[in-house]
């Protein structure tokens, strides 16, 4: 839509308009006279638009006159005309998923099921740290004994800290069918 064009704006791609045509023909893009900015908007019809742009904006008498209501704000500067504009607008077009009220149910199930989201990972993380505080409670008052760990010598020293470290035996790897946990039953 030919509108004045203080910034000098260059006119999006024909193949473009073809595309946001074939998505929504309702739609209408042009480039804002108070803003270095394209204005993407959808026409209405049966009623009068309301002025979304505060008192005095330039863009509300081209929006008021075509019968226009403002969907979203295209930045100039590194647009890649095409299918990430149209899909980005899908995202937020509310006549899209059935008018406001829907488009805010919709709004309202994706934040309750990120709560219950959140409450999951707290209540997983609560229950870890519960575990955790037990165990280390047990170790502390010497009831539960963990056989991973070695004991420190003194208050964290080594006596002589040059003198050879003992080597541990080396394990022999014993299959389980062979007899290595069998249980002799006598007779």
């Amino acid at each position: 839509m030919p509108t004045a064009n203080p910034f000098h704006l260059s006119p999006p791609p024909a193949w473009f308009l073809k595309d946001l045509f074939a998505y929504d023909p309702k739609l209408v893009i042009f480039a804002s006279a108070a803003e270095p900015v394209y204005r993407l908007c959808r026409r209405i019809s049966g009623a009068f638009p309301w002025a979304k742009f505060p008192p005095g904006h330039a863009d509300n008498q081209t929006c008021c006159d075509n019968s226009l209501v403002p969907l979203k704000a295209i930045q100039p500067v590194g647009t890649q005309w095409g299918q990430v504009i149209i899909a980005n607008l899908a995202a937020c077009d509310t006549q899209r998923h059935g008018g406001g009220t829907r488009f805010a149910e919709l709004l309202e199930e994706q934040e309750e099921l990120e709560a219950r989201r959140l409450d999951a990972s707290i209540a997983s993380e609560a229950e870890a740290r519960a575990g955790t505080a037990y165990r280390s409670i047990g170790y502390v008052s010497g009831s539960r004994v963990s056989l991973g760990t070695r004991t420190p010598e003194g208050a964290g020293y080594v006596k002589n800290p040059f003198a050879p470290r003992p080597t541990r035996p080396k394990r022999v790897h014993r299959p389980r069918a062979s007899g290595d946990h069998a249980i002799f039953v006598g007779r």
